[in-house]
C-alpha cells in the first residue's frame, strides 16, 4: 500500500503536489484551506511567477476587475469584513489559475478522484454529527428529522448547512459524469448515495429544484438524450407526488415562511442597488447596509444575482458576466462529458443562486472556479 501510494506521489511534479495538498485543505475548516491558498499565493509571489501567472491566464483579467471592484467599494464605504473577502477571492482566483496551468489529464483525473474520495468521509462526518444532534434532542435517528434551527441541521466540515448542500450538489453531478465514462459504476453508485444521504440530512429544500435542472442537463449534453428524458419525466413525476406529501423532504411544509422572508430580504437588497447601483460596498454588503432600511437581518441578500449587485455594482458585474460566458463558451468546444460537466455545475450554481448564495463561500466557490477552469482547459478528449 505505501509502495503504490509513493509511486502515484511520484507521477506528479512538487507543485502539483502543493496544489492536491491544497484541494484536501478545503475539506477542513475553511480557515486551513483559506491559509493553504495564501501560503500558495505568497510562494508563488516569492517565487516571482505570480505576475506572469496572471498575465498569461486570460481569465484572471477579468476575475480581477470583479476583486478590484468588490476591494474598491469596501475601501470606500469601510467594509472591513468586505476588504477581507476581498483577498480571500484573490488567492482563490489565484489558485484556480495556478491549477489551470499545471493541470493534465492524468492530474484531473486524481484530482476528480481525490474530491470524491473526500466527499464520502465528509457523509461519514455528517452521519457521526447527525447521531450528536439526534441524542441531543431525543429522537431516533431512524426518525430523519431534520430541524429548522440551522445549529441541528449537519454541515459536515463545511461550516454552514447550505454550504455542505451545494457542495453535495456538485460531488453528485462530478460522480455521475465518472459513472458515465467508467467502467466501474458501483464506487460511482455508492459516492452518489453517500452524498444525496448528505443532502438530505443537510434540510436544504434550494438544492433539489437545482440539482433536479442540473441532472436532465447532464445527460443531455452527455449525448445520453433518451436517458435525460426519462430522468425528467420521472423528475415531474416525483415533483408533483413531493408536492402532495411534502413532510416527504426536510423543512419543505415551511417554505412558504421563509420565502416572505426572503421577499423581504430581496426588497432591501434592491433599495440598496438603487442608492449606489454602479459601485457596491463590497463582499457581505447586506450585512452591513440592512439595519438602514430596517431589513431583515441577515449575512447576504439570497440570491446571487442580487448580492453581486450590491456587493461589486455595475462595474463589477459586467466582468463577472464576461468572465463567466466566455468560459461557458469554451466548455462548448470541450468533449461531451466535459462539456455537461461544466454546464450542470454551472445550473446548480445559478438555480441554487436564485434563492441562496451559498457559490459566495471559500470552498463551494474554490470547487467550482477550480473545475471550471481546469476542465475547459483540457485540449484531450479523455475521461
Amino acid at each position: 500500500m505505501i509502495n503504490l501510494i509513493i509511486k502515484e506521489a511520484k507521477s506528479y511534479t512538487m507543485h502539483q503536489l502543493m496544489l492536491l495538498t491544497c484541494l484536501l485543505s478545503m475539506f477542513m475548516p475553511f480557515y486551513i484551506g483559506l491559509m493553504m491558498l495564501a501560503a500558495l499565493t505568497l510562494g508563488l509571489m516569492m517565487n516571482g511567477e505570480l505576475k506572469a501567472l496572471l498575465q498569461e491566464t486570460p481569465q484572471a483579467k477579468a476575475g480581477l476587475l470583479v476583486i478590484l471592484a468588490g476591494f474598491i467599494g469596501a475601501l470606500v464605504y469601510g467594509n472591513l469584513l468586505g476588504i477581507g473577502c476581498s483577498f480571500m477571492m484573490l488567492v482563490i482566483l489565484i489558485a484556480a489559475c495556478d491549477l489551470r496551468r499545471h493541470c493534465d489529464a492524468h492530474f484531473y483525473d486524481r484530482f476528480i478522484k481525490l474530491i470524491l474520495l473526500m466527499s464520502v468521509v465528509c457523509f461519514a462526518h455528517a452521519l457521526l454529527e447527525y447521531l450528536n444532534i439526534t441524542e441531543s434532542l431525543n429522537y431516533q435517528f431512524t426518525d430523519l428529522i431534520i430541524p429548522d434551527l440551522p445549529k441541528y441541521r449537519v454541515n459536515s466540515v463545511f461550516f454552514n448547512a447550505n454550504y455542505y448542500a451545494m457542495m453535495c450538489e456538485f460531488f453528485i453531478i462530478i460522480a455521475l459524469a465518472k459513472l458515465i465514462t467508467s467502467e466501474n459504476k458501483g464506487i460511482y453508485f455508492f459516492i452518489i448515495l453517500c452524498n444525496l444521504s448528505g443532502l438530505y440530512l443537510t434540510g436544504c429544500r434550494s438544492a433539489w429544484p437545482a440539482l433536479a435542472v442540473a441532472l436532465p442537463i447532464l445527460f443531455y449534453f452527455a449525448g445520453k438524450r433518451k436517458t435525460a428524458a426519462l430522468l425528467l419525466l420521472i423528475e415531474i413525476c416525483l415533483g408533483f407526488f413531493v408536492l402532495m406529501e411534502p413532510e416527504l423532504l426536510p423543512r419543505l411544509e415551511s417554505s412558504d415562511s421563509s420565502m416572505d422572508v426572503r421577499i423581504g430580504i430581496w426588497q432591501t437588497a434592491i433599495q440598496q442597488f438603487k442608492v449606489n447601483p454602479l459601485l457596491g460596498h463590497g463582499p457581505l454588503t447586506y450585512m452591513q447596509v440592512y439595519p438602514q432600511f430596517n431589513g431583515i437581518a441577515t449575512q447576504h441578500a439570497h440570491n446571487i444575482f442580487l448580492d453581486a449587485l450590491i456587493n461589486f455594482g455595475i462595474l463589477g458585474v459586467v466582468p463577472l458576466i464576461i468572465f463567466i460566458v466566455n468560459r461557458l463558451k469554451e466548455a462548448f468546444r470541450l468533449c461531451d462529458i466535459r462539456k455537461a460537466l461544466v454546464l450542470a455545475l454551472t445550473v446548480i450554481v445559478m438555480i441554487h443562486g436564485l434563492l441562496d448564495a451559498t457559490i459566495f463561500w471559500s470552498q463551494t466557490s474554490f470547487l467550482y472556479l477550480s473545475l471550471l477552469m481546469m476542465t475547459v482547459n483540457l485540449k484531450t478528449d479523455e475521461a
